[in-house]
């Protein structure tokens, strides 16, 4: 199967290699324990999508102070889960992370090296899809994006939604 690789960009591959310089590259993963959950629209009897989030705003300010808090325990990869932020979250951290470098550079409260904003499903022209992307935490430039290649299937259905396929 081919692989696409993505680089960083021009400009911010000696600012990641500085913070990549050790032995270790630390990985985390955010469990948000805040109480908010993904609603969910049956589309059919037995095909569902996960259109919101019971509380956006909670779950916003939950993913900073997450950030936040693996930026301070030196992490270099941080990772959402599937189906925990929204693309409009999406969007609201990397404008935040864009807005903290400009006012505070390099060393911002936010800039883990690389974080990878969960994957939740979006409308597109053909339906639904379950999109990811990773951002550099300096200032939320886009790395790269990604399709979830299968549906899951659950007792009470199957999610509805586009897959990317699995061969390019």
């Amino acid at each position: 199967m081919s692989v696409a690789i993505a680089e960083i960009p021009q400009g911010y591959k000696d600012w990641a290699i500085q913070q990549l310089i050790g032995d270790t590259v630390k990985i985390a993963i955010i469990h948000f324990a805040d109480g908010i959950y993904p609603t969910m629209t049956y589309n059919a009897p037995h095909l569902f999508v996960c259109n919101d989030l019971s509380d956006e705003a909670i779950r916003f300010e939950k993913a900073l102070e997450c950030i936040s808090a693996a930026k301070s325990e030196g992490t270099h990869i941080l990772v959402m889960p599937e189906l925990t932020i929204t693309p409009f979250i999406r969007r609201q951290i990397a404008n935040s992370l864009d807005l903290l470098n400009e006012k505070d550079g390099e060393n911002q409260a936010l800039s883990v090296t690389v974080i990878v904003l969960g994957s939740f499903h979006e409308q597109v022209d053909t339906g639904w899809r379950n999109h990811a992307e990773a951002i550099l935490g300096l200032d939320g430039t886009l790395l790269f994006g990604c399709d979830k290649r299968r549906s899951v299937i659950f007792e009470k259905g199957k999610e509805d939604i586009e897959c990317a396929p699995l061969h390019h």
